[in-house]
């Protein structure tokens, strides 16, 4: 039988915790799904963790490295299912979500884009906080941020015909440039219920890149977006709020290192470009690394 979902999860060297992951999809209430695991390169044991699971819905992939944009379509083009979902190896399902997800994508009459909110717990499984609540302007708040992460349901077709850009400099970016490029051509259907959870570690993309890295992949993300005729003629307006936005992550990666100038230069340039958003928490969060942590040290 056809799977109606395909899951697919890219994994780099995370053989000492993509067992939960796992586990957390193959207890799903829903049972028609097919998991395809593409490891990117890995040099650890990965391989031999998954054979460990004997579950014939899973199909196990070992490519060159190429990040995960790259192994993420690897597996898109290979997906039997209706519908791909998209996992990071270090997150995980609550048994409910591919039930929940296919009730929803029913009523929906199978929309291209189906978004199921998250849950943020830390390794020990304490939940710490959640994806945002998302209202009707969903749009508004892609320009924002990446409400979604890579917690996103795609129809095949739309998978295929949508690629993630596979641009390593762009890593960290990509999914939230898709989602981008999505909203202005697909609905963005979605619930609030919470049926997955993003896992909070060091060793997350978001919290080991760079400054450096931060501002070269907006810069990349930007550049497609403008290029981009049918987002910039509806949301052009909207390029310089991203801007400041990763400009001011990049301001807080800097500050979280001791880089205060560049920190603080960062932090100047994202008010300059989105001024009604001079107060709030990152950019208080990147004063209290660079000056007040800074004066108390001295």
């Amino acid at each position: 039988m056809k799977p109606f979902f395909s899951i697919v999860i890219p994994t780099y060297n995370r053989a000492s915790i993509i067992s939960k992951t796992i586990k957390s999809v193959l207890s799903q209430s829903f049972t028609n799904f097919e998991v395809l695991i593409i490891d990117d390169g890995s040099t650890d044991n990965t391989e031999e963790v998954v054979a460990g699971f004997s579950d014939q819905r899973i199909v196990y992939f070992k490519k060159n490295n190429a990040e995960r944009g790259a192994a993420r379509n690897f597996g898109v083009n290979r997906a039997l299912g209706e519908y791909i979902f998209f996992l990071d190896s270090d997150d995980i399902l609550f048994n409910n979500h591919l039930e929940n997800a296919f009730l929803n994508i029913s009523n929906y009459n199978n929309p291209g884009f189906f978004y199921s909110r998250y849950a943020l717990i830390d390794e020990a499984g304490k939940i710490i906080g959640h994806g945002p609540f998302i209202e009707e302007n969903v749009q508004n708040l892609l320009l924002k941020e990446n409400p979604f992460a890579c917690m996103v349901f795609l129809r095949s077709d739309v998978a295929k015909l949508n690629p993630f850009k596979e641009d390593r400099a762009l890593q960290l970016l990509e999914d939230w440039l898709l989602w981008l490029q999505l909203c202005v051509r697909l609905e963005i259907n979605f619930t609030n219920e919470i049926t997955c959870a993003i896992v909070v570690h060091n060793g997350r993309s978001m919290v080991t890149s760079s400054a450096e890295h931060i501002l070269k992949a907006k810069e990349i993300m930007l550049d497609y977006l403008y290029k981009d005729s049918v987002f910039s003629s509806k949301f052009g307006f909207g390029i310089k709020r991203i801007d400041a936005n990763l400009t001011s992550l990049a301001g807080l990666q800097a500050s979280i290192v001791g880089k205060r100038t560049l920190a603080i230069k960062l932090l100047f340039r994202a008010i300059k470009l989105w001024p009604v958003n001079a107060v709030c928490r990152r950019h208080l969060a990147i004063v209290k690394h660079s000056v007040f942590l800074k004066a108390k040290q001295v």
